[in-house]
This record gives C-alpha cells, sequence and structure tokens, in this order.
C-alpha cells in the first residue's frame, strides 16, 4: 500500500485495543478513509498487526469474507459488535 499522506502514529491505547480484539476474535464495526479520503465502514474481524516500512496496518477479515490491510492512522473509529 502506498500512501501519499505521512504516517502518523496512533496511540499505544489504540494499539493495545487492537491487540486484545485480535486475541479474542472480537466483531466490530470499522470506518476509515482510503487514501483519496473516501470514507468506509464496514463490521469485521480484525485479525493481525503488521508494521511495513515504518507504517502500521491492521489486517482483518469482512463480513464478506474479504481480507483487507487497512493502514492505521486512517482509522477514524472503531466499536466491539
Amino acid at each position: 500500500m502506498s500512501d501519499n499522506k505521512p504516517y502518523t502514529p496512533v496511540s499505544c491505547d489504540m494499539h493495545s485495543e487492537f491487540e486484545l480484539l485480535i486475541m479474542h476474535n472480537t466483531k466490530i464495526k470499522l470506518c476509515w478513509q482510503d487514501e483519496q479520503e473516501n470514507k468506509h465502514s464496514s463490521i469485521a474481524w480484525p485479525k493481525d498487526l503488521q508494521t511495513k516500512s515504518g507504517e502500521e496496518f491492521l489486517l482483518l477479515t469482512d463480513e464478506n469474507n474479504k481480507q483487507q490491510k487497512i493502514r492505521l492512522d486512517r482509522i477514524q473509529s472503531f466499536e466491539k459488535i
């Protein structure tokens, strides 16, 4: 994933919350913006966190069983379902 906007690290609290959601296979509602600033929302299961080239990503499986990779600083909100 190449993004024109420089990565902004997320808080340790947010990172820890994702780790717990992954450990417990918790379903969430997730809202984020893509590289073109389009807003998205989906129901998903966080599967892993990944760091690549100094950027952090959430790997997830959505309700259509599609796997996605979302840069953490693009996530606007999330909540357990």
